[in-house]
């Protein structure tokens, strides 16, 4: 690893704020993209299969009906370090924690550099005015393009975090999941999680295609692994938050849940050390077997945005156990976020 030239403050601003401010930074900058044969190529960072699609365009067509059952590669990266989550900037740099706490950015080659020393988190996310949001032990915090630390809410505290694509903050907060104003910190509960027994919280989370699920990973629960709940034009809750899918006979503790374009829920369960996939149905399947090699273990699945080399039908996983390093699962489908066009997708 060596240090890059630093960039400036700036320029990272003006990058991320040409997010839009409808969810996280995905899309962007790929290569072109074209419905190709089988066994075609994207562009940078673009898919291979039946449908070539660009990186991180946002156009060219995906048939879900290929997507393939096991990953395509599993690469270790060089340069990117990561706790229990990871943030993709527009400029083609992810975000995360080393193992002696500092922020770090890279890009997917391996050029890092320090940006801010003494950070400890779980997840992160970056919002669409390029600030990042951390879940922290000292509540919601944000961290501005210059580096200055600020705290959102001291009352909230949780695990799983994500920007919703009203742009508002969403947090498991064990026994709730939370959805935050970012500007005033206003703490509101989305989702109440009822009293399963002492260890059994709402973990993580992540949204369906089309918005109109929320799934909950939960922790310390030998059945109802999975939790959903039908969610409303305003992301509210209208319904209980029930089952949706028993990953294993044993209690879990899920540590990542993301979706793709097709409505399939990648889920990193700590407890085999194994990453499953969840179809839309609620069918259930081992995707990677971490169990032979427990460092390996990724947590906070997140979807790269398609820029600079990060993929955006790819996965990132930190590993802590493996001196907070990085892992990219090829899944082959398109975050849920992609831009293009779906055949056969859920529903």
């Amino acid at each position: 690893m060596h240090p890059s030239g630093v960039r400036s403050f700036l320029a990272l601003l003006v990058g991320l704020a040409a997010c839009s401010d409808s969810q996280p930074p995905t899309g962007g900058q790929g290569g072109v993209s074209s419905v190709g044969g089988a066994g075609g190529l994207g562009g940078e960072g673009g898919l291979a299969g039946a449908s070539s699609t660009g990186g991180g365009g946002a156009s060219g067509s995906f048939d879900c009906l290929l997507a393939p059952a096991a990953p395509s590669s599993i690469t270790v990266l060089s340069g990117p370090r990561g706790y229990h989550g990871l943030a993709f900037t527009p400029l083609g740099e992810v975000f995360g924690l080393d193992s002696s706490n500092n922020l770090i950015r890279s890009t997917y080659d391996g050029s890092w550099s320090p940006y801010l020393a003494n950070v400890f988190a779980e997840q992160i996310a970056f919002n669409g005015s390029g600030h990042l949001i951390l879940a922290a032990p000292e509540g919601v915090l944000g961290i501005t393009p210059d580096a200055q630390r600020y705290t959102i809410n001291s009352e909230v505290y949780g695990y799983g975090l994500r920007i919703g694509p009203d742009s508002r903050i969403y947090l498991a907060e064990a026994t709730a999941i939370r959805r935050l104003n970012g500007i005033t910190g206003l703490a509101q509960t989305v989702v109440s999680v009822p009293d399963l027994g002492s260890g059994a919280y709402a973990h993580v989370f992540d949204f369906s295609p089309d918005l109109r699920k929320l799934y909950v990973g939960m922790t310390g629960v030998s059945e109802g692994d999975v939790r959903v709940v039908d969610l409303d034009d305003d992301l509210n809750a209208i319904s209980e938050l029930k089952p949706f899918a028993e990953l294993s006979e044993e209690k879990v503790w899920i540590d990542g849940v993301a979706t793709d374009v097709c409505g399939n829920l990648y889920v990193a369960n700590f407890s085999s050390s194994q990453l499953f996939k969840v179809t839309a149905a609620g069918e259930v399947s081992v995707f990677v077997d971490w169990s032979a090699e427990p460092t390996q273990y990724g947590h906070g699945a997140v979807f790269g945005n398609g820029v600079g080399g990060f993929r955006v039908d790819a996965l990132y996983l930190p590993m802590p156990y493996n001196d907070h390093t990085v892992q990219e699962v090829v899944v082959g489908v398109p975050a849920r976020g992609w831009g293009g066009t779906v055949l056969n997708g859920p529903g």
